[in-house]
């Protein structure tokens, strides 16, 4: 459990992140709309750039005894990027994934 500011309890802290509403939120929800089909095509982009880095790597295991490691930090990369569009996707964030916002 969470504390508040006023001193009650909340049972999930990503509540705290979203509160009463923000000021893209409340102002202008068809850009967050538009940001939100503009990010599920980009996902799904990842989601096939992933795949190829899975399929390349496991060729690497085959072909080169062991795993690559440029393959493996461009995996984890898009990775990090897949889920930072799911926490904005989903409204745990407002923080657009990179390049709209800083890399963590």
């Amino acid at each position: 459990m969470a504390e508040t500011d006023d001193g009650s309890k909340t049972e999930h802290p990503e509540q705290e992140a979203l509160g009463s509403g923000t000021v893209e939120g409340e102002k202008k929800p068809w850009i967050r709309g538009l940001w939100m089909v503009i990010l599920a095509a980009l996902f799904a982009l990842a989601e096939l750039i992933l795949l190829a880095c899975a399929v390349l790597q496991f060729g690497w295991y085959i072909f080169g005894k062991g795993p690559n490691r440029n393959i493996a930090d461009v995996g984890v990369k898009v990775g990090a990027w897949l889920n930072a569009t799911a926490r904005y996707q989903t409204g745990v964030t407002e923080d657009r994934p990179w390049p709209w916002n800083e890399a963590r």
